[in-house]
């Protein structure tokens, strides 16, 4: 949506860790990846003294270190490795694991059928491994769904965990596996019910009904899980949205706060939230507020009807709440053009966050907001190096929108 320079809408909090798929293989995270890979691809014969070196119980790490690299450097050729790496999966050294994993991403889908087999391998390890392999390849044939799916009842929290991580990045090929999904969702603990709420959202209409259903669940856990899941549906989930409405008035904060993000994710579809968006803006507390702002401007120009509580918001006295103010204008468009003297005035806002992103709101409604230049001019003198960079920015989209159209040539 509106704020590309600052995520204007967050995740739920028990869905912040999973988004950026933070449980790596065997105890790492993607981040840590470190691989020594050779300087071209290895040839059949390089390939065949990675292998070995992966089967020898008596070689030295440093040396199978360096075998996983060069295969993570080989990609898709090194597909005869496949069996091999299976063993790195169980490697005492936690990078080395890691590394391994990522190799089987990228020798993509060729590896499938060995890591199919190896999600049925007693060692959790390995089966954790190999879930976090196909997690890394992001696509997967019936096979790999249905060792997922059964992956979901491992005995293993992190097994299970990463197997529905793997089937939300297969999208709408993991469908086969809603029902697993919909059990899983309703499982604890918290961590793995997001992720099966991510991929049941990912997988697009078919998970809405687990989804739906679980918004009643008393567990406020499974709620707020499927409240997350129904933000990844997005637009799709609108017949989710009089749920989301009701969810708004939760007594758990995070529940409240995941309808409005939700909501906002479901954009256009959700705008009859709107006045019960509006009613939240007014709140006492201001982390309602807030997340009231945030919600409308991610919903878009269907909430031209918030832009006048949105200008008043800008005087609200918490920063946090101005802030979103100004971010969810920018994100209405068009509708938010009678708000452009208000966020010309908050330029000068004592907070660096309420001028950043009114500079952002009104670079975001271009060839509209002509009288912002020269406050936008006076802003490239800003203390704060954002607001100067956010002002330059805009002053450039206004610039770019209000060029007229390049004449045909005759």
């Amino acid at each position: 949506m509106n704020s590309r320079l600052r995520p204007s809408i967050s995740l739920p909090v028990p869905a912040v860790s999973l988004v950026l798929f933070l449980a790596g293989c065997c105890g790492g995270v993607h981040a840590q990846i470190k691989t020594m890979t050779a300087p071209s691809p290895l040839n059949p014969e390089g390939i065949s003294r990675a292998i070995h070196i992966l089967e020898d119980p008596a070689s030295l790490s440093a040396d199978r270190a360096q075998a996983v690299g060069d295969l993570i450097n080989t990609g898709p050729a090194a597909v005869r490795a496949a069996p091999a790496l299976v063993n790195a999966l169980n490697d005492p050294d936690q990078d080395l694991r890691a590394n391994a994993a990522y190799a089987f991403g990228r020798i993509g889908p060729s590896a499938i059928p060995t890591l199919v087999m190896a999600l049925r391998n007693k060692n959790p390890a390995i089966r954790l491994g190999a879930a976090t392999s196909l997690v890394w390849i992001k696509s997967g044939t019936g096979p790999a769904v249905s060792a997922l799916a059964a992956a979901l009842e491992d005995p293993d929290l992190a097994v299970r965990s990463k197997a529905a991580e793997a089937l939300a990045g297969f999208g709408a090929a993991a469908s086969p596996a809603a029902p697993a999904l919909a059990a899983a969702l309703r499982k604890p603990p918290l961590s793995s019910q997001s992720r099966a709420a991510l991929a049941l959202g990912s997988i697009g209409l078919p998970g809405l009904p687990a989804l739906r259903a679980a918004l009643n669940d008393p567990d406020p856990n499974i709620r707020s899980s499927a409240i997350f899941g129904l933000g990844i549906l997005g637009a799709p989930a609108a017949p989710a949205v009089p749920a989301l409405i009701a969810a708004l008035h939760d007594g758990d904060y995070e529940i409240r706060s995941g309808a409005a993000v939700s909501l906002g994710n479901i954009g256009a579809p959700a705008a009859s939230a709107v006045p019960a968006l509006l009613a939240v803006l007014q709140d006492k507390r201001s982390d309602n507020r807030m997340m009231a702002a945030l919600g409308l401007g991610e919903i878009g120009p269907a909430a031209a009807s918030a832009v006048p509580a949105l200008q008043a918001a800008l005087a609200d006295p918490l920063p946090g709440v101005r802030a979103d103010a100004a971010d969810a204008l920018g994100g209405i468009g068009a509708p938010a053009v009678p708000a452009v003297p208000a966020l010309i005035a908050a330029l000068h806002d004592p907070d660096r966050d309420v001028r950043r992103l009114s500079a952002f709101a009104l670079g975001e409604l271009g060839a509209l907001a002509p009288a912002a230049v020269p406050a936008l001019t006076a802003a490239l003198e800003d203390p704060v190096r954002d607001v100067r960079g956010t002002a330059e920015a805009a002053l450039r989209m206004i610039k770019a929108m209000s060029a007229p159209p390049p004449t045909a040539p005759k």
